[in-house]
This record gives structure tokens, C-alpha cells and sequence, in this order.
């Protein structure tokens, strides 16, 4: 991405302009340009990271797939309290799926 100063051009002044590229790096000044790495931990970090992310999402998913199961199944589960726990097991089960891949790879990829 290259910028310039335009005021400068309007005004009669010099300008200079700036060019970065966020995939290269120098090497201590020999000015040979190395690509980063697309992951911000290392190997091992990464191989946790997805078995304890995959391992939570998998339990979660299971046991409130189990609780909705027990609701609806059982008559005498049937209540205004039960409806609302199944209906929060729904919701976890949706973070399970959606929120926790799109975590997990922010954690990747961005280290944050």
C-alpha cells in the first residue's frame, strides 16, 4: 500500500512517499524480505489449542443435546422452568457451533 501526501502538492511542498507490505520483513538490515508466519503461536500452541477448543465444543454440543432430550421426552419435564433451561441449552449449543471456531481461529491467527 503506498500513501503520499497530497496536502504537500497543493501547498508546493515535497513529498515523500511510504511503502509497506505487512507480509515481509528485513533482516537485520541486509534487506532480504522474509513472509511472516500466518499463525501468531507456535506449532504446539496451535495443536492445544484446536484438541481443548474441539474437546469443549464436542461436550458442549453432547450434554445439552442431552438436556433438551430429557425435556422434551419426560412429561413430567414439561415446565415453564424446564422450557427455559432447554431453551439456554439451545443457546449454548449455537456458541458451541458458531462462536467458539470463529474464537478459536482469532486465537490463531492473531494471537490475542
Amino acid at each position: 500500500m503506498n500513501t503520499s501526501n497530497s496536502a504537500g502538492l497543493a501547498l508546493g511542498m515535497s513529498t515523500t512517499t511510504y511503502s509497506y507490505d505487512a507480509n515481509t520483513t528485513t533482516d537485520g538490515g541486509s534487506g532480504v524480505g522474509k513472509p511472516w508466519s500466518a499463525w501468531r503461536q507456535p506449532g504446539f500452541g496451535v495443536a492445544l489449542l484446536a484438541v481443548a477448543y474441539i474437546t469443549v465444543a464436542a461436550v458442549g454440543v453432547l450434554n445439552n443435546g442431552l438436556v433438551i432430550a430429557a425435556v422434551f421426552h419426560h412429561a413430567s419435564m414439561r415446565t415453564v422452568t424446564n422450557y427455559f433451561l432447554a431453551n439456554l441449552a439451545v443457546a449454548d449449543i449455537l456458541v458451541c457451533v458458531f462462536v467458539l471456531p470463529a474464537t478459536l481461529l482469532q486465537n490463531i491467527y492473531t494471537g490475542a
